[in-house]
């Protein structure tokens, strides 16, 4: 009669800093990709670029060494962390068409690409002074939890995508933490993708200059800044506005309900419900 055992999950530190790609067993110590029960390390010294074009599942993950920068590029494929990861201060993390699962918190970069999904029960958390910089030309699909302490710079023709539905297990949100800074650089929408996701901003939303309209079609609660220093911020989604709007860009209601607690200047009315007092 034989007894099972589970597992026994390995820690394993990248070594070749000359960069090459994480399927390489010799660019590991001990010489073997780090699997699902197992412990990846990038925090070897030194600038170099580790490439991952498969997917990959590991328990737990740190990107970023005491020096150097340490990058790590994912194309088209899955990272997966069981038990969490972390990109540190010296760890730049690129995300192509990729998907991410599981709780990685960011204190250094995260450049996020040409489309992709934060799965469902994930939570990518961007801490204060790290930065999370949306771009190219895909639509970024949010079923987990979305939380920002430091910078998100949104850029691209891409929008963004949210979905948060119990029954199918989604948990999508955005959380923008007061200091926080969410800005805007196109002009693309933030949609619902099912269900009934929130965008919550206690820091700074800014549309920054330079750009037409930026659409909100989930519910905008803010109770923090929003700055549109050009251009239109459009809700259609509803929003209840506990916080301060500045700039000199318009903020337009085309459906929805608009709650206001306070002044908006330059409030343009094309549909929806507008209810409490602007003075």
């Amino acid at each position: 009669m034989g007894i099972g055992f589970p597992a026994q999950g390995a820690t394993i530190t990248w070594t070749n800093t000359s960069g090459g790609n994480w399927s390489a067993t010799n660019n590991w110590s001990p010489n073997q990709v780090p699997g699902a029960a197992d412990t990846a390390l990038i925090t070897t010294s030194g600038a170099y670029t580790i490439t991952l074009n498969a997917n990959a599942q590991v328990a737990g993950f740190t990107l970023g060494a005491t020096s150097g920068i340490q990058t790590l590029t994912v194309s088209g494929s899955t990272l997966s962390f069981t038990n969490g990861g972390t990109v540190g201060t010296n760890g730049v993390l690129n995300l192509s068409g990729s998907t991410l699962t599981g709780l990685l918190t960011v204190n250094g970069a995260l450049n996020w690409s040409n489309g992709g999904n934060l799965s469902a029960g994930s939570a990518l958390t961007i801490a204060t002074n790290a930065i999370l910089n949306i771009s190219g030309n895909g639509t970024e699909n949010i079923y987990g939890m979305l939380t920002n302490a430091g910078t998100v710079n949104w850029a691209g023709t891409g929008n963004l995508q949210i979905y948060n539905y119990s029954p199918l297990g989604y948990t999508g949100g955005i959380v923008n933490l007061a200091g926080a800074l969410f800005n805007a650089q196109n002009d693309q929408t933030i949609n619902t993708g099912q269900g009934s996701p929130t965008f919550n901003n206690a820091g700074t939303f800014l549309k920054s200059p330079g750009t037409n309209t930026t659409t909100i079609s989930v519910q905008f609660n803010n109770s923090g800044v929003l700055n549109v220093a050009s251009g239109t911020v459009v809700f259609n989604g509803g929003a209840i506005e506990n916080g301060t709007f500045t700039g000199a860009g318009n903020v337009s209601v085309t459906s929805g309900t608009l709650t206001l607690n306070g002044a908006v200047p330059n409030l343009i009315i094309a549909g929806g419900t507008v209810t409490g007092v602007n003075p």
